[in-house]
């Protein structure tokens, strides 16, 4: 069964995006400060990475490079509209996804559906 990763430290945004995916039979895990991220990666149901972009001490392009013998692995970024270098840096480095807080929490039950290979569904 396909399932994601979140690396987050908002124990809040945690709760609604893992939340959101139990809800849609989609498992996100959390990567606690991305310090186990390597590993996770290596499980092949992983296909997916959501990477809160307010992450403290964060370096995005650790995590390009951990999936870089990975194939199909889409990265998502998120972070506050407002931290526009950060935004940029993370479409520089090749994420797949790069979006507002705001935008992720409206589109997130879309970008589970289209992970799962489904096509999502207007209610």
């Amino acid at each position: 069964m396909p399932s994601g990763l979140l690396v987050s430290s908002d124990l809040f945004f945690i709760s609604k995006v893992t939340g959101t995916g139990s809800a849609l039979d989609y498992p996100i895990r959390l990567v606690p400060k991305g310090s186990m991220l390597a590993e996770l990666i290596a499980n092949p149901e992983i296909n997916s990475i959501f990477v809160d972009l307010e992450q403290k001490m964060l370096r995005l392009e650790q995590i390009v490079e951990a999936i870089a013998n990975r194939e199909a692995v889409s990265l998502i970024a998120f972070g506050a509209h407002v931290q526009t270098d950060v935004l940029k840096a993370a479409r520089a480095l090749g994420f797949d996804a790069v979006m507002p807080r705001s935008q992720f929490t409206n589109e997130l039950p879309s970008l589970i559906a289209h992970l799962k290979g489904e096509s999502s569904q207007e209610g």
